[in-house]
């Protein structure tokens, strides 16, 4: 039996111009002169073939880190094949179509990464442009991308390169960059949404995405289109890429033709986004008119009392920004969802640990990092849970990477005072002794704003009333094990 819930559709038009952003934003990256300007300046004088192979580098680090990035918005393809849900320039893949099942193994991811790389690298390289005018001549062989997925994701490309400058001649075959991304991490959370789906694939699995959403430490968005579709949007804070989110989406589509509509549920005020302080008592009215329905929350911080009221205290490792599900129903049934946003922070003027920066390293030199806080606090202590290094008594890091520590490695600082407790994440990518960091170029702040924005809400003439319309959903709690295999 489905639970079903009237949902006014909303982003209608702020969802397709998100993703033709992305679609349009990824290939005008991968042309504009901005890029090639950006990864020139990061080479050296293109004098010598050391500085040609540390090019080659950058420019396979770049779009390595493009095709990560992009195959993420595009539910692990480059090439999606049908059926997919068509937004105009840009499609998503279907995992559930009308209940049947097709879910990308890792190994197709891999394959989609390397088909990437393989076709957007030239633009990146331009022909050799720097070092053609330099004297150099070359001659190219066919590029070959294998990607492998560990605490990164490893691009190794196979590409003969012959160039020669006056008598010195010299060839190169491979080169190999990371991706500091664990991305084996974020494909299992997907993946166990798709085993609870497979459950029920005809109702939105809301209460185990908001249950991984709280136990795995990402937020979501679930966006209802007017053709029994649903965007999910994955967005992994706790995991940046190029120290902002790693976002991963694909879509649903479902079969509720049949379903009669329920009538609109009469609660006519958005539930705002909350902040609260670790230590401080945390109280947030849900029911602010006191409308006679029933409210619960679907999170493991807080339950909602019979007025639409929650309070609790926030400890250390609530920390960070938590997308809240609500579910309201009044005595008729008819129900409506919202999802808030609840940011937890630490007291201001409390034991705040000032933020770091992600780290490089390199192996053989050693490395240190002094973690510091944001004021003087007395009987302090550090603690890590990194089998790297131990941190000192003074928060000091100080240790000589080796090979085996080679990727990407992130480290949990607890700083503890008395009874007030509080963490940090260092993220430390250790390279070896020859390899290039690559270029960073941070993502345009305008466009997670835009994932992250309030619910768009239509004017009456903008949306009729055949888009206001009625869902399924699937409430239970996450589910248990499951004897579906992980598909390779």
């Amino acid at each position: 039996m489905f639970n079903r819930g009237q949902v006014t559709v909303f982003m209608i038009v702020g969802i397709i111009l998100l993703f033709i952003t992305a679609g349009i934003f990824f290939v005008v990256r991968s042309t504009t002169t901005e890029q090639l300007t950006a990864v020139q300046s990061e080479t050296p004088l293109a004098s010598d073939f050391g500085s040609l192979q540390s090019f080659v580098n950058r420019c396979l680090q770049q779009t390595a880190t493009d095709g990560v990035r992009y195959i993420g918005f595009r539910g692990g393809y480059y090439t999606v094949h049908p059926p997919f849900n068509d937004l105009l320039f840009f499609q998503l893949p279907y995992y559930f179509d009308l209940g049947q099942r097709d879910f990308p193994s890792k190994a197709v991811i891999a394959e989609q990464m390397e088909s990437y790389v393989e076709e957007n690298m030239d633009t990146c390289l331009q022909n050799y442009t720097l070092f053609t005018k330099e004297g150099f001549s070359l001659k190219e062989g066919k590029k070959d991308v294998a990607v492998t997925f560990g605490t990164g994701v490893t691009f190794q490309l196979e590409y003969p390169l012959q160039a020669r400058k006056g008598e010195s001649a010299k060839e190169f075959t491979t080169f190999i960059v990371s991706v500091p991304l664990d991305f084996n991490a974020i494909y299992e959370i997907v993946n166990q949404t798709v085993i609870s789906q497979q459950e029920n694939t005809n109702s939105v699995p809301i209460g185990h995405v908001a249950a991984s959403s709280y136990d795995n430490l990402f937020n979501f968005e679930l966006v209802y289109r007017p053709d029994d579709v649903v965007i999910y949007a994955y967005i992994f804070n706790q995991t940046p890429l190029e120290d902002e989110p790693y976002i991963f989406t694909f879509a649903n589509r479902y079969n509720w033709s049949d379903l009669a509509p329920r009538g609109e549920l009469n609660y006519t005020w958005d539930i705002e986004d909350q902040r609260c302080y670790v230590g401080d008592l945390c109280f947030i009215d849900l029911n602010v008119y006191s409308a006679p329905v029933a409210i619960e929350a679907y999170t493991e911080l807080f339950t909602v009392s019979p007025e639409g009221e929650a309070e609790f205290f926030p400890i250390s490792e609530n920390v960070g920004n938590h997308s809240v599900l609500i579910r309201i129903s009044d005595s008729t049934e008819n129900e409506e969802f919202q999802i808030f946003n609840l940011e937890i922070s630490s007291l201001p003027g409390g034991l705040r640990i000032k933020p770091i920066p992600s780290q490089v390293a390199r192996v053989g030199e050693p490395f240190t990092n002094q973690i510091e806080l944001e004021e003087l606090v007395d009987n302090v202590t550090f603690s890590d849970d990194s089998e790297l290094f131990e941190i000192s008594a003074d928060g000091l890091v100080a240790f000589t990477p080796t090979a085996e520590m080679i990727g990407f490695q992130s480290t949990e600082i607890t700083v503890t005072s008395g009874a007030a407790q509080e963490t940090v994440w260092l993220y430390l990518r250790i390279l070896d002794a020859e390899e290039d960091i690559g270029v960073v170029e941070s993502w345009k702040e305008d466009f997670l704003n835009l994932l992250a924005a309030e619910p768009y809400e239509p004017y009456e003439e903008e949306l009729g009333e055949e888009e206001i319309i009625s869902y399924p959903f699937t409430l239970a709690e996450t589910p248990g094990e499951s004897g579906v295999e992980d598909e390779e």
